[in-house]
C-alpha cells in the first residue's frame, strides 16, 4: 500500500466519523457566533460552512470553507478550550462552559457557580456529566474526590495530561477561587508546591 492510498484511507475515515458526529449529536448555538460555530451536546466545537475573503496580491480571492469540527487545546489546569474568531477578534472558550450555555437547564449566575465535571475527568464534556455548583460546593466536591483518590490534599491525577512525564497537577483554593500551581512528576513534588503555596498564604495574612 502506497503512501497516496494511506492517505485516501485516512481521509476517508475521517469523513465518516465527522458524519457520525453530525447524525448523532445534538448540536445548539454559540451565543454571539450565530451562523459562524455549533457546539454539541458532547463538547465537539463545529465551524459552520462559510465564504472568505482573502488577499492574492493585489486581487481578492473569494473561497468557500467547509464545516470542521475544531480541535481542543488546553488551559494550564487541564481544561479543554476553543479558539472562536468574529470580525478579526479571537476569542478562547472553556468547552464545558460552552456545553453548559447551550444545554444545560438553569442558567449560570456570573461566577457565582460553576460548571462541575460529575465524574471528575474535565474531558468529558457530555451535558449529562455537567452540573451548577456553588463555590463552596464545588470546593467540598474536589475534597470528597481527593478522599477517594488516596492523594494529598491539593493534588489530583492528570487523566487528560498533556505532558506524559507530569502525572500530577497541584492547586490551592484562596478566596473561593482555585489557582493553579503547576504540574509534576511525583505526588511528592505536587504536595510540596500546594504546602509551600499554603505557608506563603498564611505567611501574608499574618
Amino acid at each position: 500500500m502506497d503512501l497516496c492510498q494511506l492517505i485516501i484511507i485516512k481521509l476517508m475515515l475521517n469523513l465518516k466519523k465527522f458524519n457520525l458526529l453530525m447524525l448523532y449529536n445534538n448540536w445548539g448555538h454559540i451565543d454571539n457566533y450565530d451562523g459562524l460555530y455549533e457546539i454539541s451536546d458532547n463538547g465537539e466545537v463545529k465551524s459552520l460552512e462559510k465564504t472568505i475573503q482573502i488577499n492574492e496580491g493585489n486581487r481578492k480571492v473569494v473561497m468557500k470553507r467547509k464545516e470542521r469540527i475544531l480541535k481542543w487545546g488546553f488551559t494550564l489546569d487541564g481544561y479543554p478550550q476553543v479558539k472562536l474568531s468574529k470580525g478579526n477578534k479571537m476569542k478562547t472558550f472553556r468547552v464545558h462552559i460552552l456545553v453548559w450555555e447551550a444545554f444545560g437547564n438553569t442558567p449560570r449566575n456570573g461566577h457565582k457557580v460553576q460548571v462541575d465535571h460529575i465524574d471528575g475527568n474535565k474531558n468529558n464534556a457530555n451535558i449529562s456529566n455537567l452540573r451548577l455548583l456553588s463555590n463552596r460546593e464545588n470546593t467540598i466536591q474536589s475534597k470528597l474526590r481527593h478522599k477517594k483518590s488516596g492523594l494529598p490534599t491539593g493534588v489530583v491525577f492528570c487523566k487528560e495530561r498533556i505532558n506524559q512525564n507530569k502525572k500530577y497537577e497541584s492547586a490551592i483554593q484562596i478566596n473561593g477561587k482555585r489557582k493553579f500551581l503547576g504540574r509534576f512528576p511525583s505526588i511528592e513534588e505536587a504536595s510540596g508546591a500546594y504546602e509551600k503555596a499554603k505557608k506563603d498564604l498564611q505567611f501574608k495574612q499574618v
